[in-house]
C-alpha cells in the first residue's frame, strides 16, 4: 500500500508538472506584443471573400453554419522574430491592413511597458494573411533589440493531441494566456496557399496575429481565424497558419518585399467513387490546358508529390514560382500520362 501511494504521488506530481506552462510563459511573454492601428478601420476578419481567387479554391469551403471570424483590422497581437541579424514583428495581414486611410501606422505595445512605440510595414501577404513590421524610431529599435526574439517550431512535427498555448489580447484583455490541444494538422481551410493547424485553444478578437506555442515555447503557428456559430465567439474550432509556411512567407517578405506564386490553372474535386482527386475544370489557355490535360483526369502526382487528397495539391505548390517547370502525372481511362508544365503567376492583389 505504501509503494502504491508513493507511485500515485509521483505520477500525480509528474502530471501536474507536465501541464504547468508558467516557467515557459514567463520566458516568452515579453516577446509577445500588441498592435494598434489608431484609425477606426473595420474590415471583416475572414479574408475569404477578399483573397485573390485561384483555380484551387473551388474545393475549399468552410463547413456549413460556421462563420470565419478574425480580429477587426487595426487591432491584434504580434511577436518578435530575428532574421539576418535584425529583429521584426510578425502579425496577420488583416490586422496590419490600413489601406484606404491616411496617416495611419502600426503602434506597438510591449509587455509591462506603458509606452507606445511606432512601427511600419515591411511587407504583407493577403493570401497567407501574414504581415511583417519593423520599428520606426530609434527608441523603438532599441526596445526591440533588447527584447528576446522567439524561435519557430517545425510544424511538420505537430500532431493531434499535442498541447499548445496562445498569448494574445482577446476582447482587449491584454497578454491573456489560453491553453489546449492540436485538433488537426495540415488543413487548408480558407485557401490553397495557407496551411493551418486546428486547435481548441480559446482564440477571440484580439488574438489574431499572435503566436501559438508548443510545449517548448517555440512558435508552431500564427493565430489567424476561428469558425463560430452565428458570428459569435470561440467555440473551440480555431486555426493558426502553420509555422513552416509562415516562416517561408516572412523570410521572402523581408528579403524581396513580395510573394510570387506559380499556378497551373486547374480546378479539381475529391471524388470518393474513384478514391482520388479529379480535374473538374481547366483555365482556358492556362498551363495545364496548354499541356493537353483534360477534365476527368485523375491527378496522381504534382511536382513529385503523391496526390490522394485536395490538400496534397496545395502542398505540392507551396514553393513553386512562376515560369517554373514541374511534372504532373494523371490517370486517364487507365492510362498514365506524365507531362511537364510551365507555371504562370498568381495575380498580385
Amino acid at each position: 500500500m505504501r509503494v502504491a501511494a508513493v507511485i500515485s504521488a509521483v505520477l500525480g506530481s509528474t502530471t501536474a508538472q507536465a501541464h504547468d506552462f508558467s516557467k515557459i510563459i514567463d520566458k516568452v511573454i515579453y516577446s509577445v506584443c500588441q498592435v494598434e492601428m489608431l484609425a477606426a478601420v473595420v474590415v471583416v476578419d475572414s479574408k475569404g471573400p477578399r483573397i485573390q481567387t485561384n483555380p484551387f479554391d473551388n474545393f475549399l469551403k468552410p463547413p456549413p453554419k460556421a462563420t470565419p471570424q478574425q480580429t477587426p483590422s487595426g487591432m491584434g497581437s504580434c511577436f518578435i522574430i530575428s532574421l539576418n541579424d535584425r529583429k521584426y514583428l510578425i502579425t496577420n495581414e488583416h490586422v496590419a491592413d490600413a489601406k484606404g486611410t491616411e496617416n495611419v501606422s502600426p503602434n506597438i505595445n510591449f509587455y509591462n511597458d506603458p509606452k507606445r512605440y511606432s512601427a511600419r510595414v515591411v511587407g504583407v501577404d493577403k493570401v497567407s494573411d501574414i504581415a511583417v513590421l519593423e520599428m520606426a524610431t530609434t527608441l523603438g529599435q532599441s526596445k526591440i533589440e533588447n527584447t528576446p526574439s522567439l524561435s519557430w517550431a517545425d510544424s511538420d512535427k505537430a500532431m493531434p493531441g499535442h498541447e499548445v498555448f496562445a498569448i494574445g489580447h482577446p476582447m482587449g484583455q491584454q497578454w491573456t494566456v489560453t491553453q489546449g490541444i492540436i485538433s488537426a494538422t495540415k488543413k487548408r481551410s480558407m485557401n490553397t496557399w495557407q496551411e493551418v493547424i486546428q486547435t481548441d485553444v480559446s482564440i477571440n478578437q484580439g488574438n489574431s496575429g499572435g503566436p501559438l506555442f508548443n510545449q517548448k515555447g517555440k512558435v508552431i503557428g500564427v493565430n489567424a481565424f476561428i469558425f463560430s456559430a452565428n458570428g459569435g465567439g470561440s467555440i473551440g474550432v480555431n486555426f493558426s497558419v502553420a509555422s513552416n509556411g509562415a516562416k517561408n512567407i516572412v523570410n521572402e517578405l523581408i528579403n524581396t518585399g513580395k510573394i510570387r506564386r506559380g499556378i497551373i490553372g486547374v480546378a479539381f474535386v475529391a471524388d470518393p467513387e474513384v478514391g482520388g482527386v479529379v480535374i473538374k475544370e481547366l483555365d482556358s489557355d492556362g498551363p495545364m490546358d496548354k499541356a493537353g490535360f483534360k477534365t476527368g483526369d485523375i491527378i496522381q502526382k504534382v511536382n513529385g508529390f503523391n496526390i490522394r487528397f485536395p490538400r496534397d495539391v496545395g502542398k505540392s505548390m507551396d514553393n513553386v514560382k512562376p515560369n517554373q517547370n514541374i511534372d504532373i502525372q494523371v490517370l486517364r481511362h487507365g492510362v498514365i500520362i506524365l507531362k511537364s508544365v510551365t507555371t504562370s503567376e498568381l495575380p498580385d492583389n
